[in-house]
């Protein structure tokens, strides 16, 4: 669900140096007033810098000033960690930052443009990924990358690319893999994001989920086939998203409810253009629906609606994305079995589609077609799902849970859980896991630690295979040396 920051040094220093600090905010040269601003020609482009290959990147949001009005967010590309910089029409510069960043108007003096830094990501952010698959006996899968490069893997043996299909009760290492930035699961394949913008895939390929032109297996990680330029992935069920650094979104596999996006029901051996879509900064999968936040703070959404999880107002399945109704300065989405969340840029969550296990955290059972604010729920950092279950980082470092917990999925005591709570034991945590599916969670404590908890069918939370992991516990998995 839910980010992503490409993983040099330098982006590690700086954001380490981020997260020492708390948030900065540099503020703009002021200018004449807010309506001369707005209504001025040309408009003003946000600039994002990454480092691709080596070498300086840069992705141009035109005619930002469009997106603002007084106190709203206008969302960056994750992966722009190393500098963004707002220029007017002229080319002069009205104000630039290091970091994850955001503009928005000064809502009080209403002249003077501030960037902040939003949504920072910690070390572990992206390098942990989780998946389970229940069409396959919840055959489930816990993955991460080392800060050495390497990817360790526990459970599920097709989606581990170690060159076998067999689960892995201990840890197993990844071949054929360079430089990954970010790895998403679904439990029975797996896709890696490399430094160079290029995605390899391993595992199951029945509906070509690998993206390799094929339905041919594999057990060791292959290329997908033309992608370039990818700062972000995401996995749903035997099928993927990417999100290229222009703001297009790239889909592949799986294609029956229409979660690929591009007009059609059919399967895709190979990327294919979702309609559409233009200025997206982040995208997510559940099982069969697809979301994507785009610059203006909005999102879109398409696949599977059967429980309103596209947010639009009904419970019909869509081709191409529709907008999700009534969301504005979103930084952040993420997207279970058929429900989905959003986190706005003040800290609080909303949430739409199937609630009949609480996932929705509303204090009661009754689903949503249009996005409904989480109650007293502030003060969030990150969010992530399982299958029908929610999980929110706070900014204390602590995680709160809700929805489905018949296989202790959020770490808690009892069942189904509709408002959300705090998981008892766990603090100090950097980051939630990569992905939307499985009844099992996980999170990267500070030192790089990974902790897990919840069904174990696949062995992939280590200890005795189907054994539940009904409390938080370290794992032999670890993002540091």
């Amino acid at each position: 669900m839910t980010r992503h920051t490409r993983h040099t040094r330098h982006i590690r220093e700086t954001i380490c140096v981020l997260l020492a600090i708390g948030l900065l905010m540099v503020t703009a040269v002021s200018r004449p007033s807010a309506k001369a601003l707005i209504s001025s020609e040309p408009l003003p482009i946000l600039v994002c810098h990454s480092t691709l290959n080596g070498a300086q990147k840069e992705t141009r949001i035109s005619e930002a000033s469009k997106y603002y009005s007084s106190g709203s967010v206008l969302a960056v590309p994750r992966h722009s960690a190393a500098y963004a910089k707002v220029l007017d029409g002229n080319g002069v510069v009205l104000g630039s930052g290091q970091g994850q960043v955001s503009l928005m108007r000064n809502a009080v003096a209403g002249e003077v443009l501030t960037l902040v830094l939003s949504n920072q990501r910690a070390f572990g952010t992206d390098r942990l990924a989780q998946g389970g698959d229940l069409q396959y006996g919840a055959s489930g899968a816990t993955l991460c990358i080392k800060e050495d490069g390497a990817i360790w893997g526990v459970g599920g043996g097709a989606a581990l690319g170690y060159g076998n299909s067999g689960d892995r009760r201990f840890a197993t290492k990844m071949i054929n893999v360079t430089n990954p930035t970010q790895i998403a699961t679904s439990g029975r394949h797996t896709i890696v994001l490399q430094a160079d913008g290029t995605v390899r895939s391993t595992g199951i390929n029945d509906c070509g989920q690998l993206g390799n032109n094929s339905t041919t297996q594999s057990f060791i990680p292959v290329s997908v086939q033309g992608l370039t330029d990818v700062v972000e992935i995401a996995c749903g069920e035997k099928y993927n998203l990417a999100l290229v650094s222009d703001g297009r979104v790239m889909a592949w596999g799986k294609n029956d409810k229409g979660q690929l996006g591009d007009d059609t029901m059919s399967n895709r051996q190979i990327p294919v253009e979702v309609s559409g879509i233009q200025h997206a900064v982040a995208v997510a999968c559940g099982r069969s629906h697809s979301l994507a936040l785009l610059a203006n703070g909005t999102v879109m959404a398409w696949g599977d609606n059967t429980s309103g999880e596209l947010g639009d107002g009904t419970t019909v399945g869509r081709k191409v994305p529709v907008a999700v109704k009534d969301l504005t300065s979103v930084i952040s989405v993420a997207a279970g079995d058929k429900h989905s969340l959003a986190l706005l840029a003040d800290g609080t969550v909303m949430a739409w589609g199937r609630n009949t296990e609480g996932q929705l955290g509303l204090g009661n059972y009754v689903s949503s077609l249009t996005p409904k604010t989480v109650p007293g729920l502030t003060g969030v950092k990150d969010l992530s799902c399982v299958a029908d279950g929610s999980l929110a980082l706070m900014n204390d470092g602590t995680v709160k849970a809700w929805g489905a917990n018949g296989h202790r999925d959020l770490g808690l005591a009892g069942s189904n859980i509709a408002s959300p709570t705090t998981i008892p034991g766990l603090s100090n945590v950097v980051a939630l896991r990569n992905g939307g599916t499985g009844e099992f969670g996980g999170a990267v404590i500070s030192g790089g630690r990974v902790c897990g908890w919840g069904g174990n069918d696949s062995n992939q939370l280590e200890g005795d295979s189907n054994q539940q992991v009904t409390t938080p516990k370290l794992l032999s998995l670890r993002l540091t040396k």
